[in-house]
This record gives structure tokens, sequence and C-alpha cells, in this order.
């Protein structure tokens, strides 16, 4: 992996990959390794949350040894992982659901109440609200 961030990177990376039944072969992404999808852009990854990458210029037998490593793990292990958009929205909207009320009828006033306000107020730009006074 350490050899692939020397990778340079497509200028146009795919959004999405469509695979066809009859593509799947040997270069199909379920038979790829990690290191085919790593680039030098994969290196974004430690500035962007301020971990140093000293340890990548040594043997990785002695990564566990290194303060740049443990705290880079750290701080990875610390991310939580959300796998998509939707899921998150789903699952904050259940949260915020269940901590509103546990009456139906009333959830479905406070919804009825959202959409009318989203109808008046479609998006927060301040010409929008200004516009309602």
């Amino acid at each position: 992996m350490v050899k692939a961030l020397k990778k340079k990177a497509t200028k146009y990376p795919a959004k999405r990959l469509i695979i066809k039944p009859n593509q799947i072969d040997d270069k199909f992404i379920g038979k790829k390794n990690i290191d085919a999808f790593i680039t030098e852009e994969s290196l974004k990854l430690f500035s962007r949350f301020n971990i140093d990458d000293g340890f990548l210029k040594h043997d990785p037998t002695f990564w566990e040894s290194s303060e740049s490593y443990i705290n880079g793990k750290k701080i990875i292990n610390s991310l939580k992982i959300v796998n998509d958009t939707a899921e998150r929205a789903v699952k904050l909207m259940e949260e915020y659901n269940s901590t509103l009320t546990l009456d139906e009828e009333q959830k479905q006033f406070i919804l009825k109440c959202v959409q009318e306000h989203r109808k008046i107020y479609p998006d927060c730009k301040k010409s929008t609200l200004q516009q309602q006074y």
C-alpha cells in the first residue's frame, strides 16, 4: 500500500462503477487488493486529520513503536463510519422521531408543520427569510 501512495491519481476518477454480469473477470473490483484503490491522493487522508505520515518512510515492522503511527491509529479508530448519506438521514430521523413524542398523532402533526414550513421557506437563505416580512 505504501508503494501505491506514489501512483498518480486519474484526473477524473469514476464516481461509480457499473459492472454487468458478463464483465466479471480478474479485473473485477471484488478481486482487487486494497492497493489498487490507493494513489497519491490517498495521502490527503493524513493531512485532513493532521496525522504525521512520517512512519510511512520506515519498515512496517517498526510502525507499532512509532509515535506518529500510534497517534494516527487512535485518530482513525475514533472515526465513526457511515455507509451513505441516506442511511445517516434515516437514522437521524428515527432518533429525532423517538425523542420528540411517542404519540403518533403528535408525530403526524409535527411532520405536517415541517412540510408547511418548507413550503414557506424552501431554503435558509437570508433573501428567502427577508421576503416573508
